[in-house]
Parts: C-alpha cells; sequence; structure tokens
C-alpha cells in the first residue's frame, strides 16, 4: 500500500513540475533582407572550358604540339574568363 501511495505522490510532482503557464516556443516574425544579385553576363558570353589533355602521345613532338595548342587554349579562356570576372566588377573607383 505505501508503494503504491509513493508511486502515487512521485507521479503527481512529475506531473506538476510539467505544468506551467509560460509557452516553451516562442514564435516571432523576422524579416530578413534578401540580397539579390544582378546577371551581369549572359551565359552566352560566358567561354566554354578547354577539355582535358588527351591521353599521352608516343612522340615527343606530337605531345610538344599537343601541349602548347593546349596552353593556347587556356591562355585564350583566362583572356576571356577575365574581361568577364572585370567587367562585372565595376570600375574601380
Amino acid at each position: 500500500m505505501k508503494r503504491i501511495i509513493l508511486i502515487a505522490l512521485a507521479l503527481a510532482l512529475a506531473l506538476a513540475g510539467c505544468s506551467h503557464t509560460e509557452p516553451a516556443v516562442e514564435v516571432r516574425t523576422v524579416e530578413v533582407p534578401v540580397i539579390r544579385v544582378e546577371q551581369c553576363v549572359a551565359r552566352k558570353d560566358i567561354p566554354t572550358k578547354p577539355g582535358a589533355l588527351p591521353k599521352r602521345p608516343k612522340g615527343i613532338s606530337a605531345a610538344l604540339d599537343i601541349a602548347v595548342a593546349k596552353v593556347l587554349e587556356l591562355q585564350t579562356y583566362a583572356d576571356k574568363a577575365d574581361a568577364l570576372i572585370r567587367g562585372c566588377a565595376g570600375k574601380e573607383n
């Protein structure tokens, strides 16, 4: 009988501890500024990225020709990309 009373008392205290009038979660509406980025470059103006190097050719002369051609492709790509990036950044003050 004492056990039942102790269990009931413990249960009553546990439930009494859970009853409170303050809300557990506070809901607020907060306005957050949204940063909008203007599109400064049209998709058609973006240069296409050069492809990867082909498999290694057998002759040194062929390998050198391919390497030089790829360097020129990458240089052209870098020049176009640099102009676009600087154009998007705007004029320096």
